[in-house]
């Protein structure tokens, strides 16, 4: 008999200045994707939806205040293999007037470092 898997909503958030991307290189700590490259994101709540979490997380991570206008959804992804959880992503990408909340910026949560679109990994 199989256990039923829990399946986590989240979103990740593809912010964009100019032809520059926001990456975070996650914390050694960290229990989800330690040292690896992503982008802005996280869980979404139980009152929420994707877009209000979307802004929500874009926030806390990185402190830039970000309206729907500035927000272009990208695509869902349902991810089921490699996690504890099965995973419901939404994508989403933001384009920011500045790069200099965060850029470079160390927190809990690991480093943001800005790439320029043309070295961002491919995979």
């Amino acid at each position: 008999m199989s256990s039923k898997r829990i399946t986590q909503l989240s979103v990740n958030n593809y912010i964009y200045c100019g032809d520059y991307y926001l990456f975070l290189k996650r914390a050694e700590t960290k229990k989800i994707d330690p040292g690896m490259m992503n982008v802005v994101g996280g869980r979404v709540e139980p009152d929420e939806d994707y877009l209000t979490a979307c802004i929500r997380e874009t926030e806390e991570e990185t402190g830039l205040k970000i309206t729907p206008k500035q927000i272009k959804f990208a695509g869902i992804l349902h991810h089921i293999e490699g996690y504890e959880k099965d995973w419901v992503i939404a994508f989403f990408k933001t384009k920011v007037s500045t790069k200099k909340p965060k850029s470079g910026t160390k927190t809990e949560d690991g480093e943001f470092i800005w790439i320029h679109k043309d070295e961002v990994p491919k995979r």
